[in-house]
């Protein structure tokens, strides 16, 4: 197997999970205690006590149900989440990576969006997670498509290595807060590029395999003339 081939995938896929678990509040996986994934009463207590936050015994029911917002009993991250920010970019978003990903790439306005077609409060951290990891599956088909494509299938490698480098730069200026502004904008030019090269590769269809099947034929031809001769 060739390693080279399997390096992009790798490091989307550990960035991907490193999004996940980046983006979980502590806090929330410090109340929950059990680790299903969910908050009881008493789990948010402890969650909201480890922000400094503290409510009189006789409000905590009352606390409950503003963070239960689909009232099943029981609150799960995105409520969690949803209950104490407000929609946009406000500093506890900064604090999910993969809000941070898609503002330095200016497509967390367009994923806003798609939060209020879909009926979701804008600023939903498990959809920013999700828009993430879709961005970046698309970047390794681009990147793995487009570089098959005519005129780029000599510098495949150079193409690869670039995208590769443009992610992974920007990952890790993402993850420390430094400034994306290049890596950010080599990283969208790569995807354009390699969405561009994939549609063309697409439009070209087996006319390269075509070619090669035909040059092969011919060389077999050639070979057996000589061996009569």
């Amino acid at each position: 197997m060739n390693i080279r081939r399997v390096i992009l995938p790798l490091l989307v896929v550990a960035s991907s999970l490193f999004v996940a678990y980046a983006t979980t509040d502590p806090n929330f996986a410090t109340g929950d205690e059990d680790n299903d994934g969910f908050l009881t009463p008493s789990e948010l207590t402890a969650a909201l006590a480890a922000q400094g936050k503290t409510e009189p015994v006789e409000d905590l029911d009352k606390q409950f149900k503003k963070f239960d917002l689909n009232g099943d009993g029981k609150i799960d991250p995105s409520e969690y989440t949803k209950a104490l920010e407000k929609p946009g970019v406000s500093e506890v978003d900064r604090g999910n990576l993969a809000t941070r990903m898609l503002d330095n790439v200016s497509a967390l306005e367009l994923c806003n969006r798609l939060a209020e077609f879909l009926s979701i409060t804008p600023g939903n951290p498990l959809l920013d997670m999700a828009a993430v990891i879709v961005l970046s599956l698309l970047y390794v088909v681009f990147a793995v498509t487009g570089s098959k494509v005519s005129y780029c299938v000599k510098q495949d490698m150079i193409y690869k290595g670039i995208a590769a480098a443009s992610y992974v730069w920007f990952f890790i200026f993402t993850v420390l807060d430094f400034s994306t502004e290049y890596p950010g904008g080599f990283t969208i030019l790569s995807f354009i590029a390699g969405a561009i090269a994939s549609v063309d590769r697409l439009m070209e269809g087996d006319t390269t395999n075509k070619k090669s099947a035909t040059a092969g034929r011919k060389r077999a031809a050639a070979a057996a003339k000589k061996g009569k001769k």
